[in-house]
């Protein structure tokens, strides 16, 4: 980009003078700077969705009683995205599809860490729970695959989000649909689709133990995950909607000892699959359980008591539309 830079002043310039533009001492400097503002600018986007993710761990997954299309959740944290990887698109790509690829890559490495510890907090998941939970990963996946071909957004976007700093929703229907093909030609790299996939494939893994029957859970635990750790086993029973004597009976059944009182509480997983682990820091938060609702009647099973949303609930959704809105901002609004 520096270059690039550097060739259009020197158009503007004398013959004399144009040897005097060298922006050589400036490119290890600008590609700090460059990597660190992407850096901040996918944190930024990744933490969008923790409201998201609070609603995901904190709903009552032992009362769902049939799968539908995907959970409330993940169409809230699709348009999320859609609505911020458009503006990046538009600003971050500018000139050059390299900074907008490492925007790419560095969210999918912030994002999918905090998706992990979502999911892993969730307690008590019954067999279509975990089942619905299941197509909500698949699902997440396919919006991740299609995030970095989002159109970029377009002028008229672009002046709304600096006039009022929110995004159009109006001009929703022009983004990307998981498995759709709106990019402009561009196309997705490689190692983004390997780390996004791979990554995934873990957690696909971890709800397939917790969707198996409570007769068949040691057997799926041998078949899926040979040699799993005593660590991981009891997560896995902390997740899954067990009685105690079931719990016991999955732990000899492994060949571990069973103590008397409650499973242990862990501080994060262990996971190893393949020689890679997943670490993440899943202890479980309390609060009252919110409404995840599935679009098509599957998990959207409404939680019984009050459906009004904790107060500190409401203020994470209002501050993380305030940053939502700020990243027109943060990215530079207004027309080319």
């Amino acid at each position: 980009m520096l270059k690039f830079a550097e060739v259009v002043v020197k158009q503007y310039l004398d013959v004399q003078y144009k040897p005097l533009v060298n922006s050589e001492s400036l490119q290890d400097p600008f590609f700090r700077l460059s990597s660190a503002a992407n850096a901040a600018l996918s944190s930024l986007a990744a933490s969008l969705c923790d409201p998201a993710f609070q609603r995901l761990h904190k709903f009552e997954w032992s009362k769902v009683t049939s799968v539908g299309d995907q959970s409330a959740y993940v169409g809230e944290i699709s348009r999320n995205l859609r609505r911020v990887f458009s503006v990046a698109r538009r600003r971050v790509a500018r000139m050059d599809d390299t900074p907008y690829r490492s925007f790419c890559d560095k969210f999918a490495k912030a994002f999918i860490p905090r998706y992990q510890m979502a999911v892993q907090q969730c307690k008590k998941i019954n067999e279509t729970g975990a089942q619905q939970l299941l197509l909500d990963v698949q699902s997440i996946k396919a919006v991740l695959l299609s995030l970095p071909t989002t159109p970029p957004a377009s002028d008229r976007t672009m002046d709304e989000i600096a006039a009022t700093g929110l995004y159009p929703e109006e001009e929703e229907s022009c983004l990307i649909t998981p498995g759709g093909d709106s990019g402009g030609g561009l196309i997705v790299p490689k190692a983004y689709t390997q780390f996004v996939t791979k990554e995934l494939q873990r957690l696909e893994l971890m709800v397939k133990i917790v969707a198996s029957p409570k007769d068949k859970f040691a057997g799926t635990i041998r078949g899926l995950w040979p040699g799993c750790q005593e660590e991981n086993v009891k997560r896995f029973l902390e997740m899954k909607d067990m009685s105690k004597t079931d719990q016991d009976d999955v732990l000899r059944a492994l060949g571990f000892t069973v103590r008397s009182g409650a499973l242990p509480g862990l501080g994060g997983w262990g996971v190893g699959i393949g020689g890679s682990g997943v670490n993440s820091g899943a202890q479980q938060k309390s609060g009252a359980t919110s409404n995840v609702g599935g679009s098509g009647g599957g998990a959207g099973q409404q939680s019984s008591g009050s459906q009004q949303q904790p107060a500190q609930q409401q203020q994470q959704q209002q501050q993380a539309s305030r940053m939502l809105g700020g990243m027109g901002k943060l990215f530079g609004a207004g027309k080319k």
